[in-house]
């Protein structure tokens, strides 16, 4: 498949320069970083629904590994009035 892309003379400048910096010609380095993008989840560079609820129950399940540790008899009194008792407030 060919594909023609048009780019700004600036767009094409800077896509000259940052082969040219790497070492490499403009077609490799489009070639790369679209098999690059290609390779990540989805082809587009975002995670699917189900990643992210896997990522973040993941990180939940410690926090809520630990309130399993907490004693079930312990109460906290978090109201206004105990939090500003003896302050004079």
């Amino acid at each position: 498949m060919t594909l023609n892309i048009p780019l700004s003379p600036d767009k094409e400048a800077r896509l000259r320069a940052r082969a040219a910096a790497l070492g490499t010609d403009p077609t490799r380095f489009v070639l790369e970083a679209l098999e690059a993008k290609l390779a990540e989840p989805n082809g587009n560079g975002a995670d699917s629904s189900e990643a992210r609820i896997a990522a973040w129950n993941r990180f939940l399940a410690p926090m809520h590994d630990w309130t399993k540790k907490l004693p079930a008899d312990r109460r906290m009194d978090d109201s206004s009035d105990a939090i500003y008792q003896g302050r004079g407030e």
